[in-house]
């Protein structure tokens, strides 16, 4: 559900810092409860706007060698929506400096409390080398004697499709947003089961810029084409050609490549459990190869090889689709299957 970053002057307007602001970081050994910042995410559109944020504290040794940033978000509607998914990225000032990225909340909350990943962890997926993804099948298959005899467990796509949304903590949830574009209401209630708030998505008109800068949305996108699901965040650092998002995993793949896309924001949709954007998908800027536990890292400009897929349906009325499927050997048969149901469910 999330992402942040501070005030001051600028706390007048809504505006994305100037060129060079944040460039130094603020270490986690500096941060205090009781400092206040703020925090840059697209709330409508495509500009990125403030929020405040105000430390409660560091959370520490959570899981080995992980530590977070405690703090209490408010303007932009936050103190009525709660941490919003889509916010997960959203790069959050203190001091005038980094200081990381929104990353989780949790849901049903009274207050909007989130935890922030410090930059220092996010600053180690820069400095990791670039790589081939080399990610192998895994999880539970059915024997071919199974599929021949109808032999499927009932619930066998949904096992799969939750593997597209691991939490970043028990009992968290993370800040990122799910958005679909041409899927009927049957198949986004079947990805609603496991992977949480669903929001139909549209596709973004003319051409958007192909730059991306901290705050601004991003989507790691999976299904392309006629039919599209993507993971929804935001920009928390641009290093040269390299943009660091999401901060925390994604689907702890590792080396991976998966097309990043633009996004922007119609609305923010205000929920009792999660509140989440509304957005339009747009064109693929570059590839996301490293996926950890701080975060995601893009690079500007790359490419990710897709699988094509093509669907016809035939009967009284007939229609194909044209797809590209983003190449994860763990994932594939699950992203083809939601797929074929999509086509289904926009048949009939």
């Amino acid at each position: 559900i999330l992402c942040t970053t501070a005030l001051l002057l600028g706390g007048l307007f809504n505006v994305a810092p100037a060129a060079g602001e944040g460039e130094d970081i603020l270490p986690l050994a500096e941060v205090r409860a009781g400092q206040t910042g703020y925090g840059l995410s697209v709330f409508a559109g495509r500009q990125a706007e403030r929020f405040d944020v105000e430390v409660i504290g560091i959370w520490r040794e959570v899981e080995p060698d992980t530590d977070y940033i405690l703090a209490r978000l408010s303007g932009m509607n936050l103190e009525e929506s709660g941490v919003i998914a889509g916010m997960s990225g959203s790069p959050v000032y203190l001091e005038g400096r980094l200081a990381g990225a929104l990353a989780f909340a949790w849901a049903f909350s009274i207050h909007p409390i989130a935890g922030i990943t410090p930059i220092e962890s996010m600053r180690r997926l820069s400095e990791a080398p670039s790589g081939a993804a080399r990610q192998r099948a895994s999880g539970e298959a059915p024997s071919l004697a199974a599929l021949i005899e109808g032999e499927l467990p009932k619930d066998l796509l949904e096992k799969n499709l939750a593997r597209l949304f691991p939490a970043p903590l028990e009992g968290a949830a993370s800040g990122m947003g799910w958005s679909v574009a041409g899927f009927g209401a049957p198949t986004r209630q079947r990805l609603a089961r496991s992977l949480g708030p669903v929001a139909p998505a549209g596709q973004a008109a003319g051409t958007m810029p192909g730059d991306l800068t901290a705050g601004d949305a991003v989507a790691a996108v999976l299904i392309n084409g006629d039919m599209q699901l993507a993971a929804t965040g935001t920009v928390t650092e641009r290093l040269g050609d390299q943009v660091l998002a999401f901060g925390h995993p994604f689907l702890g793949a590792g080396p991976m490549a998966i097309p990043m896309a633009s996004s922007e924001v119609v609305t923010v949709l205000a929920n009792q459990a999660n509140s989440f954007k509304i957005t339009n998908l747009g064109s693929i800027v570059g590839v996301f190869d490293l996926d950890r536990k701080a975060g995601v890292r893009g690079l500007l400009g790359g490419t990710a090889e897709l699988t094509p897929m093509s669907i016809r349906i035939t009967g009284d009325r007939s229609r194909s689709f044209a797809l590209q499927l983003a190449r994860m050997p763990s994932m594939t048969p699950t992203l083809a299957a939601i797929s074929l149901l999509g086509a289904l469910d926009a048949v009939t």
